[in-house]
């Protein structure tokens, strides 16, 4: 897995994955900053791990926030 983080203008960067999805940060507050997005892909990423298991129990989901 890799990724590409290049530099747009002032404190704007699009990170592009192997994929081909692009996410636009900014270290001023126009976009998600940086430290957000790995706070989201913590909660993600731990979210799909506890679905995934539930899944495989065969139990119903409901919806589900992770603060």
């Amino acid at each position: 897995m890799k990724a590409r983080v290049s530099w747009d203008q002032d404190l704007t960067f699009t990170g592009t994955t192997d994929s081909g999805y692009k996410t636009v940060m900014d270290g001023s507050g126009k976009a998600v900053s940086p430290m957000e997005s790995v706070l989201l892909a913590v909660g993600a990423c731990s979210s799909i791990d506890v679905v995934d298991i539930l899944k495989k129990g065969a139990l119903t989901l409901k919806p589900v926030t992770v603060n």
